[in-house]
């Protein structure tokens, strides 16, 4: 829960915190992109 309340800068998300708002981002009517995070996560 930390990187959530400390860290609300997009340039200082940690990995995990930016792959999540990658997923919010590209999620689209219950179907995640997995390619794109994926892709992201590379």
């Amino acid at each position: 829960m930390k990187p959530l309340i400390y860290l609300q800068d997009a340039e200082l998300f940690t990995l995990p915190r930016g792959l999540k708002a990658v997923v919010d981002q590209f999620y689209q009517g219950g179907d995640p992109k997995w390619e794109i995070v994926l892709a992201a996560a590379w």
